[in-house]
């Protein structure tokens, strides 16, 4: 396989209004750049791209615009080009809510820039590789949910203090695509993929007024730093997640960052010195879009719907697959939980599958139908689809990931010694 690197500067100007908290933040500075960071993949018969935006989500008309153009540029399909964004939090609004458009300026400036740093890498070297995967436990991040005995939730951002009973699920698992340059360990991109919001450096007064990537820059950093890796995020199945150390600050960087730098290196190391267990023999490309239909919750008034979704009664919704060998990415339209995200892992025929956050467009959050009956922010406030659209969801991924793989070979038991 050969891969190429993208990566440009999306940062808005001081003064663009933030996303994520309230609907009037004006940024005041900036801490550091928003990127968008990503692979061109070429297994000799197929292209494709992989691009993770610092950026809180992307509208669908921004997605279908990149993917074909992008798609135009690598000669490829549309299913070529997977999107995400880590979901940072001090960064424009680039998707489109009750109180914010959409910020036309930020849109202009990251398709532009976006558009002219693929198109680079197409025209550049590419660098052959090997390519493996490895997998973490990395305990940086928590559930917001506390729903007790009583199956009654409490939203733990507004209650700070209840946050050591967190209860909820949690996906822990760090996971690690590497690339090293052929015919050596010298480690050359890695894709890391993590689920929890990026919310660390948003802390009251100034730092909250600071455009910023948050933990997944300073893990670009360390990574970067410590093997001169090419290194991505993507966020995974972050919706109920939160980062240990949420709203305290730049100094709290590092303690989500650092674990999950370390644990990074760590997997290259294993990854390297274990190439039976860890390699991809075979990484061919293979990619999908996957549609299916979900309808409009009858129960929450229309003028309280985001403004994309007023006036309906269903909507076609996107999921996307793209596979690297053994390795499958998930790309969903908004805010997974956890919960389902661990459950297409589970019914998953690939070795390893992890899920891309905000990738096919921006409708909100995705619940299981138990957090309606328990309540809560996610479901009751930002869930705009029926009760069992979760469950659809996971349907649809796990039925697209089978009819991408083909039959599982099912190893023999007890395994040969």
């Amino acid at each position: 396989m050969k891969i190429a690197t993208i990566d440009a500067k999306i940062t808005p100007p001081v003064g663009t209004l933030l996303a994520g908290y309230g609907s009037k933040d004006v940024s005041e500075s900036i801490h550091d750049d928003l990127k968008v960071r990503g692979l061109c993949f070429d297994d000799g018969a197929k292209r494709a791209l992989l691009l993770s935006f610092d950026l809180i989500g992307l509208e669908r008309s921004v997605v279908s615009e990149l993917r074909r153009r992008c798609a135009e540029l690598i000669g490829g399909g549309e299913a070529d080009v997977m999107l995400t964004c880590t979901h940072t939090h001090e960064g424009p609004h680039t998707r489109e809510t009750g109180a914010n458009a959409l910020d036309e300026n930020a849109c202009r400036i990251l398709t532009d820039n976006t558009l002219a740093a693929v198109a680079a890498a197409v025209r550049g070297v590419f660098t052959e590789v090997t390519a493996s995967f490895y997998s973490e436990q990395v305990d940086v991040n928590t559930n917001r949910r506390y729903c007790g005995p009583e199956n009654v939730c409490r939203f733990l951002p507004h209650h700070r203090s209840l946050e050591p009973l967190a209860d909820g699920t949690t996906d822990k698992e760090l996971g690690i695509l590497l690339f090293n340059r052929a015919g050596t360990s010298r480690p050359f991109a890695v894709i890391g993929n993590y689920a929890a919001h990026p919310l660390v450096a948003h802390a009251p007064g100034a730092g909250g007024l600071a455009i910023s990537a948050d933990y997944p820059g300073r893990y670009r950093e360390l990574v970067e730093e410590s093997t001169g890796a090419f290194p991505v995020f993507t966020t995974g199945a972050a919706g109920d997640q939160f980062p240990i150390g949420s709203e305290l600050g730049f100094s709290a960087l590092d303690l989500v960052a650092g674990p999950l730098a370390r644990a990074t290196v760590h997997g290259m190391i294993d990854a390297n010195r274990n190439p039976a267990k860890f390699r991809l023999d075979e990484p061919k490309i293979r990619s999908s879009i996957e549609r299916f239909t979900a309808a409009l919750r009858a129960d929450k008034p229309d003028e309280k719907r985001i403004p994309k979704l007023r006036g309906l009664a269903e909507i076609e919704l996107e999921l996307q697959l793209l596979a690297i060998g053994d390795v499958c990415f998930v790309g969903v339209p908004g805010e997974l939980e956890a919960g389902p995200g661990l459950e297409i892992k589970w019914h998953s025929p690939y070795r390893r599958t992890w899920v891309l956050y905000n990738s096919t467009g921006c409708y909100g959050y995705f619940s299981p139908a138990n957090d309606f009956v328990s309540g809560g922010y996610e479901s009751a406030r930002g869930q705009n689809f029926e009760v069992l659209t979760v469950l659809d969801m996971v349907n649809a991924a796990v039925r697209g990931m089978f009819k991408l793989h083909g039959a599982i070979d099912i190893p023999s038991w007890p395994p040969a010694r």
